[in-house]
């Protein structure tokens, strides 16, 4: 489609995950105008930094990053999103590690920020080898 109408910018979008599902696209359609990347964004907020290739030898503090998130969400929302911004980040964000599922359900049940602290910081307690991660470029 974007050969057949090279005037109107044509943006590529669906499971655009990792460096490899970013060089099929890419290849399945050389002429788009860019990609879109939803899900994959807030499940790895690395994800711009590895399709680059600027994460060779990156380590990932999990846990900060979380700590961070929820700092960040504080300082730029108002309070009335605070609890559905940190919902939406978490359902995705949990998908990284080795219990998934129970961090995810942890931090969907997280009382107030304070406790989504708590909850983030007793979870990586539990599993120390999900704290850090050495990205794949």
């Amino acid at each position: 489609m974007a050969k057949k109408f090279p005037k109107i910018p044509v943006i590529l979008n669906g499971d655009i995950k990792d460096k490899k599902s970013y060089d099929d696209a890419i290849k399945a359609s050389p002429s788009a105008s860019g990609i879109m990347i939803a899900r994959a964004a807030a499940q790895k907020p690395w994800i711009f930094a590895e399709l680059s290739l600027l994460l060779t030898d990156a380590r990932i503090d999990c846990e900060q990053l979380a700590l961070d998130f929820i700092n960040d969400v504080e300082e730029c929302q108002p309070e009335e999103f605070w609890k559905t911004r940190l919902q939406r980040f978490f359902a995705y964000y949990c998908l990284n590690f080795s219990f998934a599922h129970y961090f995810q359900t942890q931090m969907l049940n997280a009382k107030d920020n304070d406790d989504a602290r708590a909850r983030v910081r007793a979870y990586f307690e539990k599993c120390p080898d999900d704290k850090i991660l050495f990205p794949k470029s």
